[in-house]
């Protein structure tokens, strides 16, 4: 009887093993979830590696198809490998080829991408305020139209909820 716990080459963690079951069909199932719990949770948990928030309605990725709490819905959030990293990911452990060179190369990847977005967003919030400042000029001078008194409320009402301190948002 082997009693031994086979370890994951990408992840380096133990994957265990229940007595008659193939650990070779353990592992594959390790990797496909990408190394994170090897049994699918029945629960209703958030899927994020490390959350344990309770999903009162769940939300799927597109990209992936598991379920995450509001906090990690998003693909940057939890991130999102997609259907189709996983599919290439067991293809490489078939076909007998080292994934674990490759992860880094995901990980820089998906990491520059990550700071890609968050880039673009400031960009986009500090366009943002920029407008808003210039809209709240012309209502100081009165030479606001009203498309721009609504434009102005629309970018206003998008700003941080805790800033409003009760006062009209138009002048």
């Amino acid at each position: 009887m082997d009693v031994r716990v086979p370890v994951c080459p990408i992840c380096e963690k133990p994957v265990p093993v229940n007595r008659g079951e193939d650990p070779n069909i353990r592992m594959n199932e390790h990797i496909q979830n990408n190394c994170s719990d090897l049994r699918p949770k029945n629960d209703n948990t958030c899927r994020k590696k490390g959350c344990t928030t309770k999903i009162l309605v769940p939300m799927q990725c597109p990209e992936c198809g598991l379920s995450f709490c509001v906090k990690h819905r998003l693909a940057v959030d939890h991130q999102c490998k997609g259907r189709r990293a996983t599919m290439n990911t067991s293809k490489l452990l078939s076909t007998g080829t080292k994934s674990s060179a490759s992860r880094p190369q995901q990980q820089t990847a998906s990491r520059a991408e990550m700071e890609r977005q968050r880039r673009e967003r400031v960009n986009a919030t500090n366009q943002r305020k920029q407008e808003i400042a210039r809209l709240q000029q012309k209502v100081k001078q009165g030479t606001i139209t009203e498309s721009e008194q609504v434009h102005l409320a629309k970018l206003l009402s998008l700003k941080d909820a805790n800033t409003k301190d009760g006062k009209c948002i138009v002048c």
